[in-house]
């Protein structure tokens, strides 16, 4: 017979059971009371912080071992008249662990799933520009409290609203709209920041646009190169029709294009190549004009009627510093170079970057 104190203690009473029993008992309230806790005092605020703009966010998910957490349905819609502009399907947010590994900080990777935004071109996004920049402030560091080193956008799109579309007659609308920008929060030791876009504007012909930041210049140093294949032009006919007296019965456009800003001075240079073509000869005489694309139009259409075999092709640049600027003059020389003498090669050159 066992006397009482030499009788074996449970083991859930012994203190080295105890503890992480205490942990995991903690863990488990937390997780079930804490995300219900977070959403009810962020919709709070997203409600009360903008004068112009109510926000809401459906549900919200922690993940405490992954050290992530997940907005799901957020919208955003106009306080006067609770007309929605802004939603996405939802928002993840993690510690970026290769951050953590390598460069010894806490910073968070930022995923932006099924955006869908519309921007009103008669609505109050304006008075919006003079709101404080406090307010944007205060709504980032709630939502995102821990510095963001990536943001990626996964099947997006943006309407513009009473902006009308080249292809159809309907708003402007860019689809498929999917990229990234990494290094957000750049270190004099790693200063380049990358980002990358691709999306659909007019109509199924993808525009690609990828280049680098200067984060930490004052203001932000940036190059980009652009590029836009095979859209087809009889498809901008109904655009064209109340413009130009242009049609296309077939053809297709490629542009190519390189644009650097440094020290608030914005240059740069584009190549359109117009191939396969065949034009209606409208009756109309083309008028010249101070907009780009008549000048192009019309120095182009003429050597279009001549050569309809040919590539048709030119350059022209740019550059801003307190007005828009486009060097006009070397526009028809370049499309005749080309034509007759000189082609030019399609693809970026590559002479527009932040290392010159």
């Amino acid at each position: 017979m066992k006397l009482f104190w030499t009788r074996k203690v449970p083991f859930y009473k012994k203190k080295k059971f105890i503890i992480p029993l205490i942990l995991l008992v903690l863990f488990f309230v937390l997780r079930a009371v804490l995300p219900q806790y977070l959403l009810s005092q962020t919709n709070k605020f997203l409600a009360t912080f903008s004068p112009q703009f109510v926000f809401h966010i459906e549900d919200f998910d922690l993940n405490l071992i992954k050290g992530s957490y997940r907005f799901e349905k957020f919208k955003g819609v106009f306080r006067s008249n609770k007309e929605q502009f802004l939603g996405i399907e939802y928002v993840e947010v993690a510690i970026s662990w290769k951050e953590l590994l390598h460069e010894r900080r806490i910073v968070t990777d930022i995923v932006l799933h099924s955006v869908d935004f519309k921007y009103f071109k008669d609505q109050s996004f304006a008075a919006a520009k003079g709101s404080k920049k406090e307010e944007a402030s205060e709504a980032k560091d709630t939502l995102f409290p821990l510095d963001v080193a990536s943001v990626r956008l996964i099947n997006s799109k943006v309407v513009f609203e009473g902006y009308p579309s080249l292809t159809e007659n309907q708003n402007l609308t860019v689809t498929k709209l999917e990229g990234s920008v990494t290094n957000l929060t750049p270190t004099q030791e790693r200063k380049v920041s990358e980002f990358n876009l691709k999306a659909n504007v007019f109509g199924p012909s993808p525009v690609d646009l990828k280049g680098h930041l200067l984060l930490l210049d004052k203001p932000a140093s940036w190059d980009a190169d652009i590029v836009f294949e095979k859209f087809e032009l009889p498809d901008a006919n109904p655009f064209l029709w109340k413009k130009f007296p242009l049609t296309f019965n077939k053809g297709e456009l490629d542009v190519y294009s390189e644009i650097r800003s440094r020290k608030g001075h914005i240059e740069g240079y584009a190549k359109p190549f117009l191939r396969n073509l065949d034009i209606i000869e409208n009756k109309e005489e083309f008028k010249s004009g101070k907009h780009l694309i008549v000048e192009i139009l019309t120095a182009l259409s003429n050597l279009v009627l001549r050569n309809k075999d040919k590539t048709v092709a030119t350059e022209f640049t740019f550059d801003y510093e307190k007005e828009f600027k486009v060097e006009t003059d070397g526009i028809v020389k370049k499309a005749l170079s080309n034509a007759f003498s000189k082609p030019l090669k399609p693809g970026i050159e590559n002479k527009l970057n932040l290392k010159e």
